[in-house]
């Protein structure tokens, strides 16, 4: 767990995001209506607002990245531990995918099948 990042509720982490760029939005619109020196103001508190926007997309990315490696650590753990139950689960969900997909095509050359034979 080494570089694990501080864990926030990625669902916290987007609605800063939003609000951070629902800021940024609101101020570049008053930015366009402003005359003198207030949009160097309004333009300093743009950027603090894309700055923070920047940091929460950087801790949803490595929070995605944290567990992401942390799911594929588990599974790898899991297969190097159960490499025949691996091997059947694998075999079982081809095989059931397998069907779905000889089920699909088979009612797609019905249809067309069936298409061609009303039209005669």
């Amino acid at each position: 767990m080494r570089n694990a990042p501080r864990h926030v509720p990625s669902e916290l982490l987007l609605e800063r995001l939003h609000a951070a760029l629902a800021e940024a939005e609101e101020l570049m619109k008053s930015a366009s209506t402003v005359t003198g020196e207030k949009p160097l103001a309004l333009l300093a508190q743009l950027e603090t607002g894309i700055a923070r926007a920047g940091r929460n997309l950087a801790r949803i990315r490595a929070e995605c990245a944290y567990r992401a490696a942390s799911v594929a650590r588990t599974t790898d753990r899991y297969v190097q531990r159960n490499p025949w139950r691996s091997v059947g689960i694998v075999a079982g969900v081809s095989v059931t995918v397998g069907m779905m997909a000889g089920v699909w095509i088979a009612r797609a050359v019905l249809q067309r099948t069936d298409s061609r034979v009303t039209t005669l």
